[in-house]
């Protein structure tokens, strides 16, 4: 079997490799990207309305819809929504809600009860009109995921990393 050596100029593939190492030790960039890509994406949710896999969110309560002044799940006031953010790190991105309700819309609740803080009675609106109560047994939150990664943000987050990798 014969032998033979083949050489290239390969100073350009050395110099996008040396590129890509020094980006690859200064991480941040790259986890800024994504978690701005992943604020936007999660926000976008509160439009459509929808989970991360896409399934729509299930419908308020017709009680539920009697008292709210939109016709928006989950954005009665946009207070849980604005309060949506990311931090990058050289590390991770971390995303997620500073309002506590989040949680709650997230993962779905059990049955719980509501009773008055400050008064004797509760006072709220239903399907059929206004309401007063001692207390009352909600049923619960259902869940309605906001929060998640999507096949589609799996593309684009490998979209990311291509772009960061092959800056120069």
């Amino acid at each position: 079997m014969s032998q033979f050596q083949v050489s290239a100029d390969d100073s350009q593939v050395q110099a996008m490799l040396a590129r890509a190492a020094r980006r690859l030790n200064n991480m941040r960039p790259l986890y800024d990207d994504i978690g701005a890509y992943m604020e936007r994406d999660t926000d976008q949710r509160f439009q459509r309305q929808q989970a991360p896999d896409g399934t729509p969110w299930r419908d308020l309560s017709p009680n539920t819809w009697a008292s709210k002044r939109n016709r928006k799940i989950l954005n009665e006031t946009g207070q849980m929504r604005d309060s949506l953010a990311y931090e990058a790190t050289g590390t991770e991105v971390i995303i997620g809600f500073a309002d506590k309700k989040a949680r709650w819309h997230q993962f779905g609740t059990r049955p719980y009860t509501i009773a008055p803080n400050n008064a004797r009675m509760l006072a709220f609106m239903t399907a059929g009109g206004p309401a007063f109560a001692r207390q009352v047994n909600h049923p619960g939150i259902p869940a309605r995921p906001m929060l998640g990664i999507s096949r589609a943000n799996v593309e684009e987050i490998g979209n990311i990393v291509g772009d960061h990798i092959g800056k120069p």
